[in-house]
């Protein structure tokens, strides 16, 4: 990281952010904008990269070979919380985070959903770290996820969920 604060702050939870201005120190920001900003960084790091490896140009448009159907369900399977969560877990991560005294006595940091933050607030850190550069967030992604994996694994196209074989429908 050039800007080591946005690393320091995609660590760093509101509550641990709330106790410290109550404290009167007014150290770093909490995370939750970076999160915000890393969901969409993320699934447009998603979309490009299922773009690069799913579809060709052709003289008459793009050429996929999957459905619209089949690309929501890989980004949805890429992107969610059990799938975000365990790639922090593998790296051991949330035990950087800073937290507030009563998130900590609560042990949230190994909660499914705080380690899907993290990892989107880590995305968004890297994303404007890089000056917003969104092929240094591809590559990232690419590997915390190992994305060609995933789709070498799941070539044939994902059984929709309930939600979105009704739209297909």
């Amino acid at each position: 990281f050039r800007d080591r604060s946005l690393l320091r702050q995609a660590f760093t939870r509101k509550s641990y952010c709330n106790e410290a201005h109550q404290a009167g120190r007014c150290e770093i920001e909490s995370n939750e904008v970076l999160e915000f900003c890393g969901d969409s960084v993320l699934s447009a790091a998603i979309i490009t990269i299922l773009m690069e490896r799913c579809s060709r140009r052709t003289p008459i448009g793009l050429s996929t070979a999957l459905d619209e159907g089949g690309f929501t369900v890989i980004k949805s399977n890429l992107t969610n919380k059990s799938m975000l969560s365990s790639k922090m877990a593998e790296m051991g991560l949330e035990r950087y985070l800073l937290v507030g005294r009563g998130d900590e006595k609560r042990d949230i940091r190994h909660q499914p959903s705080v380690m899907e933050d993290l990892f989107e607030s880590i995305i968004g850190a890297v994303y404007f770290d890089s000056g917003k550069d969104l092929s240094v967030v591809i590559r990232m992604v690419g590997r915390l996820l190992d994305t060609d994996a995933y789709l070498r694994q799941n070539a044939v196209r994902q059984a929709a969920s309930p939600y979105n074989a009704l739209q297909e429908w």
